[in-house]
């Protein structure tokens, strides 16, 4: 299993958070910001590659209970995210949150980038 945690200084404003590309090593990867203060995130893009049966979901945890809130579940990986298609949307995440991309199939050609912009 493969996993990987970025762990990211929360600063005053408007500020991109961006993970780098992540190649899924089995099912049930993750890709994930764990943000150290509170934020507002108000755009979220998650870039994909691989085929239409590789599938991912987009979740909140909160550290609390450790509970996610699903944004986005069986997501086909041929296809990017973006938070606003359409709908001006946006998510709280508490201090010690975290923001995971889930890859839920596995291929060799599966990967992730992972990215935000928030407002603290």
């Amino acid at each position: 299993m493969s996993t990987k945690t970025w762990v990211q200084d929360v600063i005053p404003g408007y500020a991109e958070y961006l993970a780098q590309a992540f190649s899924v090593g089995a099912a049930n990867d993750y890709v994930e910001f764990e943000f150290n203060s509170p934020i507002t995130i108000t755009e979220m893009i998650v870039e994909s590659t691989g085929s239409g049966s590789d599938v991912y979901e987009l979740s909140i945890i909160y550290p609390s209970t450790e509970k996610k809130m699903v944004i986005t579940g069986a997501q086909e990986s041929n296809f990017n995210f973006y938070l606003n298609q359409g709908n001006k949307m946006w998510y709280y995440i508490p201090a010690r949150g975290k923001l995971r991309a889930t890859c839920t199939t596995y291929s060799a050609a599966f990967n992730l980038t992972l990215f935000a912009i928030g407002n603290a």
